[in-house]
């Protein structure tokens, strides 16, 4: 008798915390917080408002592995990433932070019984290759003499990048539902849509509220920008982000999933789920990047001919009014925005990334196979390396590229193979197709700027792509009976 096949059924998600314990909870999270102010401490005072955030969302949803991802979420994009804690430099933001946790959680439940990770999943393989080639430069970097800035970057390096990977898998192997993935990337894309309105206070209103957002017990962490950005007469603006490139291409990769959930959320009214793709479309042009329009030109040209004709008009007819509407609210935007494509040949910004190559001559030469030593390249010692396929290759050599480029391959081939699967709905997928565009928007920028050197990119990439091993696991058929 042939086996009939249908998608995994979603897994019950776990019972919520008993609410007579929660009293306790609230009391000795007010007495910490109390206690703390008493005191003067102010990285006490922090811990112990995150602590009562944290207890207050776990009370308000169910404690599973999307909660915890959207406390990623929210710290992404509503804390900018300039912020951190001191002692731990750029690898310290809130958000690199619960991906770190979030890859613990993940281990925990590895060395248990997780029911939801068993099987095969492409994503997690890839995963694990990259991290191998990554963990394999990292110790050849120490295995040659290294001064300690050199030492102190790498190892802040090595902390993103699990940060990154906490985001991917969990989301990978423990989301319970499609529900549950469904919410987590509406969460998503509001938090994108707030970052698209601070970059429009800061456009329009000349108002950085991202200078505002400081939660206490946090430290400003100079990256080495100068932090005034300025094309023609028009000052770019980059939201909670660390730079306007990385803000454009962050809105741009996003917003096909922004669509996705505009169309698919019937049930909410249409105010509700067109104002992030307006949000967001309206902003990213005002970064004024080149590496923003390139992401936005790929997702659209990967997400907008795989919709029904219908919908394909509607977006195609939204986007040339907005175009006509920027003209209007932005005199000369769009003029500039067309001279540094027509003039990319004398733009000092584009020799600079063609002068980058040089040091492949410096260091690919000396140690072709695993590199300088991961995260060893730094800034503040050699330069400022636009281009993250050239920085991998100096890092970490041939063979962390190689891991770099299956990983991405990975996702953008996992994302076709859950298309064109019979078990997944329409919805899934839509949302895979919109996860495809959003992921080759990245692989193609990362030949622009060093991408996975800036916090918010490298998570929502690795969120991306955990996103799609999601949608693997839960549209995979199974037997029936099973």
């Amino acid at each position: 008798m042939a086996t009939e096949l249908r998608p995994t059924a979603p897994l019950a998600p776990p019972h919520p915390t008993t609410p007579a314990s929660h009293p306790l909870a609230w009391a000795a999270g007010i007495g910490a917080v109390g206690t703390a102010v008493a005191i003067g401490a102010p990285i006490l005072v922090a811990v112990a408002l995150f602590g009562v955030f944290i207890a207050a969302v776990f009370y308000l949803s169910p404690g599973d592995p999307t909660t915890v991802l959207t406390l990623g979420v929210a710290a992404m994009f509503v804390i900018p990433q300039r912020f951190v804690f001191e002692p731990l430099g750029a690898a310290g933001t809130p958000a690199l932070l619960i991906g770190v946790a979030a890859l613990v959680w993940w281990l925990v439940t590895r060395l248990g019984t997780n029911p939801q990770a068993a099987g095969y999943n492409p994503i997690r393989i890839a995963t694990a290759i990259l991290m191998g080639t990554v963990l394999l430069a990292y110790v050849s970097g120490w295995a040659k003499p290294m001064p300690f800035i050199e030492g102190s970057n790498a190892d802040r390096t090595l902390i993103m990048w699990l940060g990154y990977c906490g985001y991917l898998l969990l989301s990978c192997d423990g989301i319970t539902s499609r529900a549950r993935l469904d919410a987590l990337m509406r969460r998503v894309v509001d938090g994108a849509a707030f970052m698209a309105t601070v970059a429009l206070l800061q456009f329009f209103a000349k108002f950085d509220l991202s200078a505002s957002i400081q939660p206490p017990g946090l430290s400003y962490n100079d990256p080495l920008f100068d932090g005034s950005y300025a094309r023609s007469t028009f000052t770019r603006v980059m939201g909670t982000a660390m730079h306007p490139i990385e803000f454009s291409v962050i809105v741009a990769s996003l917003l096909p999933v922004a669509i996705h959930y505009a169309f698919a959320d019937t049930h909410r009214n249409l105010v509700r789920r067109w104002a992030p793709v307006a949000l967001m479309g309206f902003a990213m042009p005002l970064a004024i990047s080149r590496s923003g329009f390139l992401a936005l030109f790929l997702a659209a040209a990967c997400f907008i001919p795989a919709l029904p004709p219908g919908r394909k008009t509607q977006v195609v007819a939204l986007g040339a009014a907005g175009g006509a509407l920027m003209t209007v609210a932005v005199p000369g935007l769009l003029g500039t925005i067309r001279s540094f494509f027509t003039g990319a040949a004398t733009d000092p910004s584009v020799t600079a990334r063609t002068d980058d190559y040089q040091y492949l001559d410096t260091f690919f030469n000396q140690w072709p196979f695993t590199g300088l030593g991961f995260g060893r390249f730094t800034p503040s010692v050699y330069d400022v390396l636009d281009n993250q396929y050239l920085l991998t290759i100096i890092d970490s050599g041939v063979i962390g590229l190689i891991g770099l480029l299956l990983f991405l391959v990975s996702g953008l081939v996992t994302a076709q193979v859950i298309r064109k699967r019979p078990t997944a709905d329409a919805s899934a997928r839509s949302l895979a197709q919109a996860c495809f565009g959003g992921i080759l928007a990245h692989v193609a920028t990362f030949a622009t700027y060093d991408a996975l050197v800036f916090p918010t990119t490298g998570m929502v990439l690795f969120l991306l792509i955990g996103v799609v091993g999601a949608l693997w696991r839960l549209t995979r058929p199974r037997p029936l009976g099973t």
